[in-house]
């Protein structure tokens, strides 16, 4: 979470020191901020901000606050129409070798991997309504699409091996909210969005394969929403809730 923070803020530095890419080269002044100009046809940005996430269950509500992704671009289809993408990749592995003993002194090659990927994407859009950049208000909509795959596998010896395996896929749809006001004469521009959302996941068991000696292999399934084993599952959820955004936008001219 810090190392989050850190890149955010030297971003926002970063873009405040930055004139290379201003949609205007409107003169400055000591005594009068100016609003910059609006975004229109051809233009793209770069935004990021932080999240606010209320899902509503029964008898309980979590509220979490989180970072967008870092790779989140618009483009101005039109003076109005706005396409948006969201990318979010992650992976973690680990990966031991190596030999042991057993007490006849007999050696056998032992083994650990552990790999966790997650993997998103949002594409969306939305309609401007505002002419104006003092309080630019638009509409949207957006389709989260995402996996995330585990595998957990040990190598007892050459022959013996405890696997354990899962993959769960994500589906939602959502729509949003959202007034932003461009600063000066900068590219950039502050706002606000809030929207409503469902999450579905499919695929939420964990398969577990485990060999050990003359023993047949044994196959598994546990529920990653109760824990509880079973010889087959199908292990799915669905979430509706409300989310509120705080975004920062960097635009680039055409």
């Amino acid at each position: 979470m810090k190392q989050k923070i850190f890149v955010v803020l030297f971003l926002i530095s970063c873009l405040s020191y930055s004139s290379l890419a201003q949609l205007t080269t409107g003169k400055s002044t000591a005594n009068v901020v100016r609003n910059g100009n609006r975004a229109s046809e051809g233009d793209f940005g770069i935004y990021f901000g932080t999240t606010t996430n209320i899902i509503n269950k029964v008898r309980n509500s979590d509220v979490s606050l989180t970072f967008m992704p870092l790779v989140n671009l618009k483009y101005m289809a039109t003076d109005h129409f706005e396409w948006r993408l969201g990318l979010e990749l992650n992976k973690w592995s680990t990966t031991e070798d190596g030999t042991q003993k057993d007490v006849k002194e007999n050696s056998f090659d032992t083994g650990y991997k552990y790999t966790d990927v997650e993997n998103s994407i949002y594409p969306g859009f939305a309609y401007h309504f505002s002419n104006t950049n003092l309080l630019d208000v638009y509409l949207g909509a957006e389709l989260p699409l995402g996996y995330n795959r585990l595998t957990n596998n040990q190598t007892l010896n050459n022959t013996d091996y405890i696997n354990s395996s899962s993959f769960a896929y994500h589906i939602g749809l959502g729509g949003f909210l959202g007034v932003q006001a461009y600063v000066a004469n900068l590219p950039i521009a502050i706002g606000v969005e809030y929207g409503i959302s469902s999450m579905f996941d499919f695929g939420l068991k964990t398969k577990h394969e485990t060999k050990i000696g003359d023993n047949d292999k044994q196959v598994t399934y546990t529920s990653d929403l109760s824990g509880i084993n079973y010889d087959k599952l199908s292990a799915r959820k669905g979430e509706v809730g409300n989310q509120i955004r705080l975004t920062l936008t960097y635009f680039f001219n055409k």
